[in-house]
């Protein structure tokens, strides 16, 4: 994309060599996350005086806009406007108040008003934007469920839409609204919020899904002109979505529909360029958002898994030191967290973890493969090489050969969106073999879902995966292999994003010099979003 853009400036506009060289900067950000350079003195004389250069996104279009000293690409720029327009208008705009019955039942749910889930509660129901912040499993999908139950329990009718990133969020996201519907308090405060919440795993969708995304023609189905029919959008993992995505998102919502954001700022940020979930809660706090954000602190996933905690509030906090207690070598077998190091790390932290991996290769029905799956999951930073994804894959399936077990079930991930089957990227399912041959499940719904290979968009093997991938998901052990040196994009998000996928126990292959490095703070991703929000 770099040489592509200075060579169109180059003939296009026939800019000077401090434009082009401004704008290869520029474009090799992007691949970083940043949607904004910041400009020297003498980079700003020449990037002002060039035709291919403008001084506002709301003036004549331009392939740059230069704007109080960041340089953005025009569409960047037009859409962090755009952006930052649509959620300060929805911020300002209230929600029609709760009425007696849904008061009544609030007060049922709710006996401490002071409590953040009830805070967070209120927020949802008199605001027509709530943004519900936390660490995974302080709560955010138990409190978006009861917020949604007493809008139901208001109005029965009301249509609602919940949306995640990922197909496999999504499916998390539908089946906890389910169990809440069916909790005994919930059914006793809410009987016909919690009636109409049982419906909620046949509302929930990818963005991608709900906005009708083509990806042939990276164009969406619903926007302005096409609106979503809805009351309500309920978004899970907003720290996973893009800001082109976020843009899109706020543009196909009526005005008069109430946005609930779920997200933990912390984790990894999305892969394609923004840095919108941040920018928010920053704005929740002293911008134009302010009013807008509750944040739930108390973890209870880790109440009974406190080693796990430990470690993910070390890398939150990003204390190395803390980290390095947390995660000691030579823990004993049965410790939460378990840390390899040297040379045999990665042999040694696949002898933890084998009897989960071949639990999966010796499935033979889809009750067998889904437990085994949710039990295990190998997180890696890195797509290539020996401590990568596909060293990693290349390692497991190499052994089980050894073993005897080649012709097994394996672990397969979808790479591309395909609505026509109804799977999309980042979905995750077994290759389970049969005697007519191996098909495809995928879990999720009312059944599961099964497919010949032939019928599967672009896919391959997921033994291992990146943290990347894993967002939005879960699983009992999680095994996280890092490279043997520090890398620059090897940081706290990503450590903090892959500890906190475990629920009960974790193996990490990594050594004291590397981990020390994952937990350094790095500096934030570039944009123009804050300012326009007020927050920066």
């Amino acid at each position: 994309m770099s040489a592509a853009l200075v060579d169109y400036l180059r003939r296009r506009f026939a800019c000077s060599e401090e434009v082009l060289a401004a704008a290869d900067r520029l474009s090799a950000a992007w691949d970083r996350g940043h949607t904004a350079v910041e400009v020297g003195p003498l980079e700003a004389a020449a990037l002002t005086a060039s035709p291919a250069v403008a001084s506002s996104p709301q003036g004549e279009p331009r392939p740059l806009v230069l704007e109080n000293g960041l340089l953005q690409s025009w569409r960047h720029s037009q859409a962090e406007l755009e952006l930052a327009q649509a959620l300060r208008t929805r911020a300002a705009s209230g929600a029609s108040a709760p009425g007696s019955a849904v008061e009544a039942a609030f007060a049922k749910l709710f006996p401490d008003p002071g409590d953040p889930q009830a805070v967070a509660v209120r927020l949802g129901l008199d605001r027509g934007l709530a943004l519900i912040t936390g660490g995974p499993g302080t709560g955010k999908t138990h409190t978006a469920a009861r917020l949604l139950g007493l809008l139901l329990e208001g109005e029965p009718r009301l249509n609602f839409a919940l949306a995640a990133p990922t197909g496999k969020a999504a499916q998390r996201l539908g089946e906890s609204m389910a169990r809440a519907a069916a909790s005994p308090e919930v059914r006793a405060a809410l009987p016909a919020g919690a009636a109409a919440l049982a419906a909620a795993p046949n509302r929930a969708a990818t963005l991608h899904r709900l906005l009708e995304w083509n990806p042939a023609h990276d164009f969406c189905g619903r926007d302005a002109r096409r609106p979503l029919e809805l009351d309500l959008l309920l978004v899970d993992e907003a720290g996973m979505l893009d800001l082109l995505m976020w843009t899109a998102l706020l543009r196909a919502l009526p005005g008069a529909c109430r946005l609930v954001v779920l997200g933990d700022p912390f984790q990894l940020e999305s892969i394609a360029p923004g840095r919108v979930l941040g920018e928010l809660v920053a704005a929740g706090d002293s911008g134009v958002l302010k009013g807008c954000r509750a944040e739930l602190k108390r973890n209870y996933r880790f109440d009974a898994h406190p080693g796990i905690g430990a470690l993910a509030q070390a890398v939150r906090a990003r204390d190395a030191g803390a980290a390095l207690e947390a995660a000691p070598v030579g823990a004993p077998e049965g410790a939460e967290v378990v840390r390899l190091e040297g040379d045999g790390a990665v042999a040694g932290l696949l002898d933890r973890v084998w009897g989960g991996v071949l639990r999966l290769a010796r499935a033979r029905e889809s009750g067998e493969a889904q437990a085994a799956l949710e039990g295990l999951r190998l997180l890696c930073a890195l797509n290539e090489g020996p401590w990568g994804v596909e060293g990693i894959n290349a390692r497991i399936f190499a052994r089980l050969e050894r073993e005897g077990l080649g012709g097994g079930a394996w672990p397969v991930l979808v790479r591309a969106n395909d609505a026509h089957s109804g799977l999309f990227n980042g979905d995750l399912g077994v290759m389970l073999p049969f005697p007519e041959g191996p098909r495809a499940v995928f879990f999720g719904g009312n059944a599961p879902r099964s497919f010949v290979p032939a019928q599967l968009p672009d896919h391959g093997p997921a033994w291992a995966m990146t943290v990347h991938r894993s967002q939005g998901s879960e699983y009992a052990t999680v095994a996280l292999v890092l490279p043997p040196e520090p890398l620059e994009w090897v940081g706290p998000e990503l450590l903090y994003t892959a500890v906190t996928r475990a629920r009960e126990k974790v193996v990490l292959a990594a050594s004291a010099e590397v981990l020390r490095a994952a937990c350094t703070a790095q500096p934030p991703r570039g944009t123009a979003l804050g300012r326009r929000l007020g927050s920066s």
